[in-house]
């Protein structure tokens, strides 16, 4: 990305990636056979319906589709907050080695620069 971004040849993306986009990125398995079948009666270019998703009662494949979203949207969001919550720790500890100058010495000279905290640490 950078180098295309360095060529001017870098596009920001219209739309956001998809919730497949993220499974894949996770290694979370996709049930394909019930996406496609989600996708024929909903994306237009498929002679879908946006509507399906307001009948009621809802069909059988619509539920299931929805549910398996729902499912891994809870996997991916367990997962993150792992992640978020190490990089917590790793910014407060980093945050706490600086005020208590045990960081290398590159340290001093921010620390000079940098307001002092008004609260405590």
């Amino acid at each position: 990305m950078m180098c295309s971004m360095a060529t001017g040849a870098y596009r920001k993306p219209q739309y956001l990636s998809g919730l497949g986009k993220a499974m894949s990125l996770y290694n979370l398995p996709a049930d394909h056979t019930l996406k496609e079948r989600g996708l024929d009666l909903f994306a237009p270019e498929r002679g879908g319906t946006y509507e399906v998703f307001f009948e009621r009662p809802m069909s059988d494949t619509m539920m299931q589709y929805c549910a398996a979203d729902v499912f891994h949207l809870f996997t991916m969001h367990n997962r993150l907050k792992r992640y978020t919550d190490k990089m917590i720790q790793v910014a407060d500890d980093r945050i706490v080695r600086f005020y208590n100058n045990t960081l290398p010495e590159r340290s001093e000279q921010l620390r000079n620069r940098m307001v002092k905290v008004d609260f405590p640490l």
